[in-house]
């Protein structure tokens, strides 16, 4: 069993990540639309209800429904990684989709006493303690994001799996997607003074071009794992 590490992999799988990425923030944004009949200011890291006043049980709505969305994705992959054994494409395609929903972002936040479960807990119990709300949080994200990533270190090949390609994969996409679409992109497209309107026309040909270019090169999820070498 080899690991095969293309460009064309790499590609896609970063085109997967920010898709996943979009798709989260773009369900906080639906759902806060659906619950208030207005569109909220929306930037490439940020999103916020149009009326201040919210009821908490609508923004509640909206906050979680984003995560379900990488917890998604994360929970496919790990259905396809116990498929039969000797299925490597499943496997591959399993430990992209995982390492794809950026389960180690949701685990920093959550230990840190941030990211959105961690919030709707403290929008629920508003009167509650602060510090146990956050090891609630984290205790249900890591309920969450744990067993997927452990049956993905266990499905890895030895040495440039585990080793190298399990902790770079984990860490390096999510500092990349927060320096490049969170910071860089906001700095560079949608400046202090931008209109919602040119915001949003620049999120969503963002979202359409990462879906695009994950579209075009999908097959290459299938070839990470492989019992013999893969011509790049």
């Amino acid at each position: 069993m080899k690991l095969k590490l293309s460009l064309l992999y790499i590609l896609c799988f970063l085109a997967l990540t920010f898709f996943i990425h979009e798709v989260h923030d773009w369900a906080h944004t639906l759902i806060a639309w659906l619950t208030t009949g207005c569109w909220g200011p929306r930037s490439f890291y940020t999103w916020s209800f149009c009326q201040e006043n919210t009821p908490f049980g609508k923004q509640v709505l909206a906050i979680v429904v984003g995560p379900l969305v990488n917890f998604t994705v994360l929970w496919s992959g790990w259905q396809r990684m116990n498929t039969d054994e000797e299925n490597r494409a499943e496997h591959s395609i399993g430990v992209t989709m995982v390492f794809a929903a950026l389960p180690f972002n949701s685990l920093l936040s959550a230990f840190q006493g941030k990211g959105d479960l961690t919030t709707a807990l403290r929008f629920l119990f508003p009167h509650g303690n602060h510090r146990f709300l956050s090891m609630v949080g984290l205790l249900i994200v890591a309920m969450i994001c744990v067993p997927p990533l452990v049956k993905a270190f266990i499905v890895l090949p030895w040495w440039m799996g585990k080793l190298f390609f399990y902790p770079v994969f984990l860490v390096i996409p999510g500092i990349l997607d927060q320096w490049l679409v969170g910071k860089m992109f906001n700095r560079w497209l949608i400046p202090p003074g931008t209109t919602q309107t040119a915001a949003y026309c620049w999120l969503i040909g963002w979202t359409l071009f990462t879906m695009a270019l994950w579209l075009l090169t999908r097959s290459r999820l299938r070839t990470l794992i492989s019992d013999e070498e893969l011509p790049i």
